[in-house]
């Protein structure tokens, strides 16, 4: 038995979550300062081995990107896995959430 939550272990940039739910994997990333170069690309990469390792296919027409915040995403290099890239996206379905990139952020419990 495989379990996908091995990634968490093999794979450690500090910047970047996996956030694992049944057989969707999401990868977060937050860059506190727009002078520090993303590693998204690094961990997209790692996800990509760690599947061929364990004889796992990554779902290329599923598989989106999505660039919350002030970041312009002209700005942003697009990710690719295996030669096709990645569809980026302003919006997205995740476990029932609609999330949209003119979304704002969510409150905290206190501000009411």
């Amino acid at each position: 038995m495989l379990s996908i939550g091995s990634i968490v272990g093999w794979v450690s940039l500090p910047s970047c979550c996996y956030s694992i739910i049944v057989d969707d994997t999401t990868i977060t990333e937050i860059i506190r300062d727009r002078k520090t170069p993303s590693v998204m690309d690094d961990s997209v990469q790692y996800l990509v081995i760690w599947s061929r390792t364990n004889k796992m296919l990554i779902n290329h027409t599923k598989t989106k990107e999505m660039i919350l915040g002030s970041a312009k995403a002209d700005q942003i290099p697009p990710l690719f896995i295996e030669g096709r890239k990645i569809e980026r996206v302003t919006e997205f379905k995740l476990l029932g959430v609609h999330i949209s990139d003119e979304s704002p952020p969510p409150k905290k419990n206190n501000e009411h």
